[in-house]
């Protein structure tokens, strides 16, 4: 993160950086009226409840932010969602948990449980992580894949 001072015309400079050496970065420059809307528009945040915070405030999150969106999608694949894609639920079912008015859905296992303790050799499994690469973030199902290769390595 850096928040320069623009010497050549009038206003500031904010620079949010992702984590590594060749990391995309944002640009903000402007008066600081420009930059704060800038960067709460490019990050999604919600104006209101950041009001208060000062543009520095704001590029402190931002990179925050970046760093942590960067981790993700180098880390385990991870990708934005678009508008929408990650509420399944009704607002009503929201609503409900906020409550405590919620019962519990009962826990469903992954299919792909099944396809690991069928997959009949390496190559199979090897398949079946490449086409599935954004369920194996999930820890219990990369613990499973890996158990079940080393069984089939240990029986070949």
């Amino acid at each position: 993160m850096k928040l320069t001072e623009n010497k050549m015309a009038a206003g500031i400079t904010a620079t949010v950086k992702m984590d590594g050496k060749d990391a995309p970065w944002l640009v903000f420059h402007g008066a600081p009226s420009e930059v704060r809307s800038n960067i709460i528009e490019a990050f999604g945040m919600d104006a209101e409840a950041v009001q208060d915070w000062t543009v520095l405030d704001l590029t402190v999150e931002a990179s925050r932010v970046a760093k942590a969106q960067s981790n993700v999608a180098h880390g385990i694949g991870g990708r934005p969602l678009t508008k929408g894609e990650g509420q399944s639920k009704a607002p009503e079912a929201w609503e409900a948990a906020r409550s405590g008015q919620v019962e519990p859905e009962p826990e469903q296992r992954n299919p792909l449980f099944d396809a690991i303790e069928q997959a009949g050799t390496v190559d199979e499994l090897k398949a079946l992580w490449a086409d599935n690469k954004a369920a194996f973030s999930d820890g219990e199902l990369m613990a499973a894949w890996k158990a079940r290769g080393k069984s089939l390595q240990a029986a070949a």
